[in-house]
């Protein structure tokens, strides 16, 4: 067995030189270094000389006993992985237990066997190296660890950098469709917080009418890892308005191919088909204005024709013309008799109504063609407010339509504004055409069936601004259906009565290209008051003379 201890240093404690020479040459004779100590003190000052791989401590010791050693080296955080193997002539059990409750890994009775002591000692500096080894594997994993989780923490952090600055939302829900993380952007589109959104299912935030297509949608990808892209689904705002996502993502599958559940992105695009459908409704305009203005044309050439024969049939009956008692002396009869007839039978009065209703037709083609121009930026005047909220309400009081329940005729108009108010630059005939959509769904609204119909018209100047309120005596509407009345395509009138266009091109006409503010207020059974604001000059735009 020699050189077995590879020069492992052993501290040997005893007081005996006897003990000390027997020890010593046997473990030098096996490779070990060996330092010598005959009492606790020497004991304790060599190993904090050295710091040794074993000590053989004797527990019989002329200062301080071996346990009292153990105990001291046990304390300090330097010497307290040493083992400590016990010498003692002390054979009682109890003796042995104390030397391992203070710290001992091992315990031999002399007179000592070589054989024995170099097993023990062996296993215990193999023990040892073990467990000195496994300390700085533990060490250099826990470096690992912490630079592995630093790399993590550095990544996670560039991942949540980036989830927080898109103006998308990232999102993943598990099979169920419940969301399992949601990032922050979802508080600016829906005004939902993460937290409120996270554990609740997909369903509980789109149109109760769009879960079963939303359902199909996502179950013909439970089988296979194929992304999905382009998919639009509808949200509702906490605050009850619709906002449209277009979706982009992937299933997320274990190992075994089960769908585990969905991540991906939600682009909000509601702006985008709300400018879609206004351009479709646009073309539709154009088209409806080039008919409008074509049938104006057309109307035009009779209208005129039956305003001057009417202005003749007026000069021939009551006219004071030579001519006109000439051809009533050649018929037997003489001017004022046939005069005289005419008044008696009514025909004065009703050629007047015949001239008077052409004269209102041809001011109602008048306007007509007026409102049916196609609008576009160069056509921006300053206009009177109050004269376009007239020549509309011209144009609204040949509209009737007994299927709608509604005859504009009938309707009293309460006009509150000033005719000094300032002019205010616009495109006359968009502004029109929003004054038309409100006042027609108001008198819809208002019905026959309304004992006295009426809007209130108020036109105010207001800090650089004009302020335009129209309100009717109507239904009025409900909190649901007033937050949503300005998106496309809503209506109550079902399909057959309304498209739902008409106040959400109003919304874009007023926003968009004239800069104002258009809203709504509105009791159930007590009316709405739609309130617009335009300001008195768009920016760089010449100010008003």
């Amino acid at each position: 067995m020699t050189g077995a201890l590879n020069n492992q240093h052993i501290i040997l404690v005893d007081d005996s030189l006897k003990n000390i020479r027997f020890l010593g040459t046997i473990l030098r004779s096996h490779g070990a270094r060996i330092s010598i100590a005959q009492n606790g003190t020497q004991a304790l000052a060599t190993v904090n000389r050295e710091l040794p791989d074993l000590i053989l401590l004797d527990i019989m010791l002329p200062d301080m006993d071996g346990y009292e050693i153990c105990t001291r080296l046990k304390k300090n955080s330097q010497t307290r992985d040493i083992p400590v193997i016990f010498m003692s002539a002390l054979s009682d059990p109890r003796d042995k237990t104390r030397g391992f409750l203070v710290g001992g890994v091992d315990y031999v009775t002399k007179p000592i066997e070589q054989e024995e002591l170099l097993a023990r000692i062996n296993a215990h500096l193999t023990i040892q190296s073990l467990r000195q080894h496994l300390t700085r594997a533990n060490l250099e994993l826990e470096d690992k660890i912490t630079q592995r989780t630093r790399e993590i923490a550095e990544k996670e952090e560039r991942f949540r950098s980036l989830v927080e600055t898109v103006n998308d939302c990232i999102w993943e829900i598990d099979s169920s469709g419940c969301y399992t993380y949601v990032s922050p952007k979802i508080k600016d589109i829906l005004g939902y917080s993460p937290g409120e959104m996270t554990g609740k299912t997909l369903y509980q935030f789109i149109p109760p009418e769009d879960e079963n297509r939303v359902k199909s949608f996502f179950r013909s990808f439970q089988s296979r890892s194929k992304p999905f892209a382009g998919f639009e689904i509808a949200h509702i705002h906490q605050n009850g308005r619709r906002v449209i996502f277009e979706i982009n993502g992937t299933p997320i599958l274990d190992s075994q191919g089960i769908l585990k559940g969905y991540r991906g992105v939600n682009r909000d695009i509601t702006r985008r088909k709300q400018l879609e459908q206004i351009m479709i409704q646009t073309e539709k305009m154009m088209s409806v204005g080039g008919l409008a203005a074509g049938m104006a044309h057309e109307i035009n050439n009779p209208l005129a024709g039956i305003i001057q024969n009417v202005q003749v049939l007026q000069n021939r009956i009551k006219g004071n013309m030579a001519k006109n008692e000439v051809v009533a002396g050649e018929c037997g009869t003489d001017i004022l008799a046939i005069q005289a007839y005419a008044e008696r039978r009514g025909i004065v009065h009703i050629i007047k109504a015949i001239y008077d209703s052409s004269i209102r037709a041809a001011k109602i083609v008048e306007n007509m063609l007026s409102f049916s121009k196609k609008s576009n930026p160069h056509s921006f005047e300053y206009h009177d407010i109050g004269e376009l909220m007239d020549k509309t309400l011209e144009i609204c009081a040949g509209d009737y339509d007994l299927k709608k329940k509604y005859d504009f005729k009938n309707i009293k108009i309460i006009r509150q504004y000033d005719r000094q108010q300032p002019r205010v630059y616009c495109e006359p005939s968009e502004i029109q055409q929003v004054f038309m959509n409100i006042l027609k769904n108001g008198a819809q609204a208002m019905g026959l069936n309304h004992a006295s119909p009426c809007f209130i018209i108020s036109i105010t100047a207001q800090d650089g601004a004009m302020g335009i309120a129209i309100q009717d005596n109507g239904l009025g509407m409900d909190e649901s259906t007033a937050k949503r009345v300005f998106e496309p395509f809503f209506t109550t009138k079902g399909k057959q009565k309304g498209t739902g266009l008409g106040l959400s091109v109003s919304y874009f006409i007023i926003k968009e290209n004239h800069k104002g503010t258009i809203s709504v207020s509105t009791t159930p059974g007590r009316g709405s008051n739609f309130t617009i604001t335009l300001p008195l000059s768009l920016p760089d735009k010449p100010p008003t003379a």
